[in-house]
């Protein structure tokens, strides 16, 4: 282990030493400092075998990544979390399991599996079982199921499914084993007061809560040669009213030490704290290193920690410091495998960041593959390789958002000859304008690294150019992409929506881009409506709140955020809800707009009349097909191969837009 370094030693701008110098867990030599997070993706069979789509992906990563380390790998069934979960469960998938090691190994890798019981975290959708915990304590955020208090004889039984699936993963080649003991899972949920209650020798105090999780331990430790590293994950806090702090986890970390651990990475979080388990956008880089640093106090084992370290520059600098003696980065090598392969190479301009926007989450919760919705070639490794094309073409592509900006990349990038076409003065589309909500500001991070991008690439761009069939036929490109986008449509007439204090969302939101500001004129209170609570209505009550203003956000359904998806609208949901300047409206809507006051109606029988120095009216946007339509009115003969991509086929979200993009750029 390195010894701690001092601040005067910190690395020049842009410079990365500590990262990329070798490392040792136990007998385990690795090529430099980075882990893998075992994120979880979704990316097995039903029966918990890894598919050929899963080792692709562990591939893609594999050459650069000091140890990758699987996903969260279930010992038992009952507690499989995801439908598609891996698992050590049985000896059926110890053929599969050996065939993904090989593959690692033979693309210069290491690997590392993380088994797991899921406790009182786990779904009967999923499992199909009665979830089972420490204590009859259930899980609100999973459907609040009561789980079974598991009997002594029981707690045996799963500590020897703990040890079989060791035994396996050994079996099938892996360089380490780890043990999953955070976000609120069965090792975790009985070290901590807050899902602990038993009053028997597992149960009440610190040393007895500590029984099971070092019973563990003990097991796969025995289970396994001595040679192979064992790794355990620590929640060292919880962030639950009654929950694990540091104060218990702190000296815990020193009996696992003394139990034959080989490092210990740092967590937090549970479900019910689910910000701390996969920080959001909102949050700084780095935000375990600070508990990290209390945990390491004595230790003389290696520890790691997570905590947005996808920001390599904080990585570093904590690896400098002594802070850590790993860094666990899943994020950030999901978003972009070459990550740290770029930025050894001095090419870190290059690699797509992670932005924390949390949609891999959001996948998870719909039973979908972890797909990024930053790169549309995570876990579709197979399929999107963007290889040469064979015959180099001329290529239009008409609009510069992100369906544009990701079709042009790619197109370049397989070699064609590509112009791209905007009719506004600056690219990036509508998605620069939710960069300009309060701690949303890296989702401006993607289009200003595919701006950078097709710039390398050669692209010619044409700003203030607005398309038409005219141009195209001028152009005589062989394809033409269009990435038009969508429009707002006609509004729906209320009465008053003519004054000159009522505006739509995107008049808004280009205002705010220019100002940055958005002072109220003398004598007004400041006072805004905001009909429409979707995630565009969200981000604008968010920008007006920062700015000062007491906001009225109204909406007909029954919550707000409602297409944000649930991992990305916790951080806004959490800020708007506990915000004393925003009073919401559910199931209402705006009746009539007066000079300076907006009437509602919200339910009842009479209306109710709130102040409105401005009204911003939000709708849904619909495709723009006008110059598909122009262009399909040209001669046949003279109309070039087309294709559409993103909110001109129908509005969704940012991965859609660079999926749809991807997906035909690849077939050019």
């Amino acid at each position: 282990m390195r010894d701690a370094r001092s601040p005067s030693q910190e690395a020049p701008e842009g410079e990365f030493t500590a990262l990329f110098e070798p490392g040792r867990i136990g007998s385990l030599e690795l090529p430099n400092r980075v882990l893998m997070a075992p994120i979880e993706r979704n990316l097995g069979t039903a029966d918990g075998r890894p598919t050929q789509r899963y080792i692709d992906y562990l591939v893609a990563r594999a050459p650069s990544v000091g140890l990758l380390r699987a996903e969260a790998t279930y010992v038992d069934p009952v507690g499989r979390a995801r439908p598609r979960q891996l698992g050590a469960h049985g000896d059926h998938v110890l053929g599969d399991l050996a065939r993904m090691v090989e593959a690692i190994h033979d693309a210069d890798g290491r690997i590392s599996f993380e088994i797991v019981h899921g406790g009182r975290e786990v779904m009967p959708s999923i499992s199909g079982r009665r979830p089972v915990g420490p204590s009859p304590v259930a899980c609100v955020p999973t459907g609040g199921y009561l789980p079974r208090e598991l009997t002594p004889t029981e707690i045996a039984e799963i500590v020897e499914r703990f040890a079989a699936a060791a035994a396996r993963v050994e079996q099938a080649g892996a360089d380490a084993i780890e043990i999953h003991g955070a976000s609120g899972y069965l090792v975790n949920a009985f070290l901590s007061p807050f899902t602990n209650r038993r009053e028997d020798g597992y149960g009440g105090s610190p040393e007895n809560r500590m029984q099971f999780p070092l019973e563990v331990v003990d097991a796969v430790r025995g289970a396994v040669s001595t040679s192979l590293p064992v790794i355990y994950r620590l929640d060292a806090e919880e962030f639950v009213p009654g929950g694990l702090t540091r104060d218990e986890t702190g000296p815990f970390a020193l009996r696992l030490e003394r139990a034959g651990v080989d490092l210990i990475d740092v967590a937090a979080g549970t479900y019910e704290a689910m910000l701390q388990i996969s920080p959001p956008m909102e949050t700084e880089p780095g935000n375990l290193l600070e508990l990290s640093s209390a945990i390491k106090h004595g230790l003389r084992i290696p520890l790691a920690t997570a905590g947005r370290l996808g920001t390599l520059e904080v990585a570093e600098e904590a690896l400098r410091q002594g802070v850590v003696d790993f860094v666990s980065i899943g994020r950030g090598l999901h978003a972009d495998p070459e990550l740290l392969a770029k930025t050894k190479a001095g090419r870190g301009g290059e690699a797509r960041r992670c932005i924390a926007c949390a949609e891999c989450v959001s996948f998870l919760l719909e039973e979908k593959p972890a797909y990024c919705a930053i790169n549309p070639a995570t876990a579709r490794e197979a399929d999107l390789r963007f290889e040469p094309t064979a015959r180099a073409r001329r290529v239009m592509v008409v609009g510069g958002g992100p369906a544009g900006l990701e079709a042009a990349r790619v197109a370049a990038l397989r070699g064609h000859q590509v112009t791209l076409y905007e009719r506004g003065e600056q690219l990036g589309g509508a998605v620069r304008y939710g960069a300009l909500a309060p701690g949303r500001s890296d989702l401006g991070v993607p289009m200003r690294q595919l701006e950078s991008e097709i710039q390398r690439l050669g692209v010619t761009v044409q700003l203030g150019t607005a398309a038409s069939a005219e141009l195209v036929q001028r152009a005589a490109p062989d394809v033409v992409v269009l990435a038009t986008g969508a429009s707002v449509p006609a509004p729906q007439p209320i009465p008053g929506d003519d004054q000159l204090h009522v505006c739509d969302a995107y008049e808004f939101l280009a205002g705010a881009e220019r100002e940055r500001a958005l002072p109220f004129g003398e004598g007004k209170s400041g006072a805004v409506v905001v009909a429409g609570a979707s995630w565009v209505g969200c981000n604008i009550a968010s920008i007006l709140l920062e700015s000062g203003a007491r906001v009225e956000l109204v909406e007909p359904r029954e919550a707000i955020a409602w297409d944000f998806g649930a991992a990305p609208a916790m951080p806004m949901l959490e800020r708007l809800e506990s915000h004393p300047s925003l009073t919401i409206h559910l199931r209402s809507t705006v009746e009539r707009i007066g000079a300076a006051s907006a009437v509602l109606w919200t339910g009842g029988e009479e209306p109710v009349t709130v102040a409105a120095d401005l009204v911003v009216l939000v709708q849904k946007l619909e495709p723009n097909p006008a110059l598909k339509d122009e262009l399909r009115r040209l001669d046949r003969a003279a109309m070039p191969e087309l294709f559409e991509v993103g909110d001109c086929i129908e509005p969704r979200k940012l991965q859609d837009a660079l999926l749809d993009a991807a997906t035909v750029a690849n077939r050019l």
